[in-house]
């Protein structure tokens, strides 16, 4: 199966109004990815774009219904996580993410490999260093991706069980300078 990663928003929390972010992940069996790609192939032609990509917010309600109808008719599956940034206090997320650091290191003892000792001293600065709108767009993320691991497993597992085999992660990342650069594609 192919599962396809994009976020929308800012996750941004500055806003005094109610700002809506997003982080969204289309499941594509393999046996129907090459057939749905031409059939959106042909639809995707009629859609506005934005530097060569097909943006959701600039579709009219016709063409999202014309997206959704396509999918309707596969057996693909689509999850969501969002989050309003107007629900969140800054230093309640803070709390957050300085507890999580520190579960990096809270077990280690003299007994665990030093190589151990290295690797999550690493990852709690990186996370401790994360600011609060990429902690909070990595919070929504991983939400994200423990429902589609376990909603896909028990949906495909009853419908088509080979599509277990392998898991094709396509997520849209963008490099610092906000190009896109191509999807990264992340196998199993």
């Amino acid at each position: 199966m192919h599962i396809f990663i994009d976020e929308s928003g800012n996750f941004t929390l500055t806003a005094p109004r109610h700002r809506i972010s997003a982080v969204g992940a289309l499941t594509i069996p393999d046996a129907i990815l090459g057939s749905l790609e031409k059939k959106y192939a042909k639809i995707r032609s009629d859609l506005p774009m934005e530097n060569g990509e097909v943006k959701g917010r600039s579709l009219s309600e016709n063409q999202i219904a014309g997206v959704a109808s396509l999918l309707a008719r596969h057996q693909v599956l689509f999850a969501i996580t969002i989050s309003d940034t107007a629900l969140h206090r800054p230093a309640d997320l803070a709390v957050h993410q300085k507890t999580q650091a520190e579960k990096f290191t809270h077990q280690l003892t003299p007994a665990h490999h030093p190589t151990l000792h290295t690797a999550m001293w690493d990852f709690r600065k990186r996370l401790e260093q994360m600011t609060p709108q990429l902690y909070l767009q990595s919070i929504v993320t991983f939400d994200l991706i423990e429902r589609v691991l376990q909603q896909n497993t028990l949906f495909y597992s009853q419908r088509s069980p080979k599509e277990l085999a392998a898991f094709h992660w396509v997520i849209d990342g963008k490099d610092r300078n906000g190009d896109v650069p191509g999807p990264v594609e992340l196998e199993n």
